[in-house]
C-alpha cells in the first residue's frame, strides 16, 4: 500500500516538473442552459438523546427533462441537542448517467461516485421568522481513474447556505428563501487556484400535510462554474505538450418536489 502511494506521488511530481515551461492555452468561456426536474423522498426517524436518522432518495432529470441526470441515495445522522445549533454527517451513493463522450467512444454508461459530508447549522427565530446558516463540507470520490492534474479525486467542497423561513399563522405552510455558495477546496493546480464553483438562489414552500407527512416545492436557479482542464501528453504519458483550460458556465432552472415522512417516536 505504501509503495503504491509513493509511486503515485512520484508520478505526480514528475508530471508537475515536466509541465513547467509548457504551453498553457486559455479558450473562451463555454456557456449552456438547461431546465431540470428533481423528485425525491425523505424518511426521518427520531432516536433517543436528540439523535435523528434520515434516509433519502432523489431522481434528477436533465436536458430539458428528457434524460436521467443522476440518482442519489443518502443516509445521514443529525444531532439536535442544542438550542441554536444542529450537527450532521452522512454518506451519499451517486449514480450519474452519461450519454457518452469522446474518451469512451460515445458509449453510454453509469458513473458511480461516493460522497461523505459533515455540516453544522446555526439558527435563530424572530417572531414568525427563522433564519439559519449551514456550513457543509463535502468529499466526493470518483470510481474511475481520472488524471489528477485535470480532476481532483476526492473533490473537496465547502458549501455555505443561508435560509429565511416564514411560518404563516393558522396555516401549515412555510415559504422560504435561500442562497448557497459552493467553493472548491482542492482544485487541480492547473485550475489556477480554488474558486466559487456554484451560486444557488432558491425559493420554496414547505407544506405540512399531517403530523408526519409533508411536501416541499422549490425553484432553484443554479449558476455552475467550472474550469475544464485537458492535458495533451506525449506518448510516454509523462512529458506534457500543452495544457488547455476552458472556463465553463452552466445556467440551470431547477424545479423540485420532496415528500417527507417524519417517523416520530411518540
Amino acid at each position: 500500500m505504501f509503495a503504491k502511494q509513493y509511486l503515485l506521488l512520484l508520478t505526480l511530481f514528475l508530471l508537475a516538473v515536466s509541465a513547467k515551461g509548457q504551453d498553457i492555452i486559455h479558450y473562451d468561456q463555454v456557456t449552456s442552459n438547461d431546465l431540470r426536474v428533481r423528485a425525491g423522498f425523505e424518511i426521518k426517524k427520531e432516536l433517543p438523546r436528540n439523535i435523528e436518522l434520515e434516509w433519502s432518495e432523489e431522481l434528477r432529470m436533465k436536458d430539458y427533462v428528457t434524460t436521467v441526470d443522476r440518482i442519489n441515495s443518502s443516509l445521514s445522522i443529525n444531532y439536535n441537542g442544542l438550542n441554536h445549533f444542529k450537527f450532521g454527517a452522512g454518506y451519499t451513493f451517486i449514480a450519474m448517467w452519461h450519454n457518452g463522450k469522446k474518451s469512451t467512444d460515445y458509449e453510454k454508461y453509469w458513473d458511480l461516485r461516493h460522497r461523505i459530508h459533515a455540516d453544522v447549522t446555526g439558527n435563530i427565530k424572530y417572531k414568525r421568522w427563522k433564519f439559519s446558516l449551514r456550513e457543509r463540507f463535502l468529499a466526493t470520490f470518483r470510481t474511475d481513474d481520472p488524471d489528477l492534474l485535470e480532476k481532483a479525486n476526492p473533490k473537496l467542497l465547502l458549501r455555505s447556505k443561508v435560509t429565511a423561513e416564514y411560518s404563516i399563522f393558522g396555516k401549515p405552510l412555510k415559504p422560504y428563501l435561500s442562497f448557497e455558495v459552493s467553493n472548491t477546496l482542492n482544485a487541480p493546480s492547473y485550475a489556477q487556484g480554488n474558486y466559487i464553483d456554484a451560486l444557488r438562489p432558491e425559493i420554496g414552500l414547505k407544506w405540512r400535510l399531517t403530523r408526519r407527512d409533508a411536501l416541499q416545492f422549490y425553484y432553484r436557479f443554479d449558476v455552475d462554474f467550472n474550469r475544464d482542464i485537458d492535458i495533451d501528453y506525449k506518448k510516454d504519458k509523462v512529458t506534457i505538450k500543452a495544457v488547455e483550460i476552458t472556463p465553463q458556465r452552466n445556467f440551470k432552472n431547477v424545479i423540485g418536489v420532496i415528500y417527507t415522512f417524519d417517523w416520530r417516536k411518540n
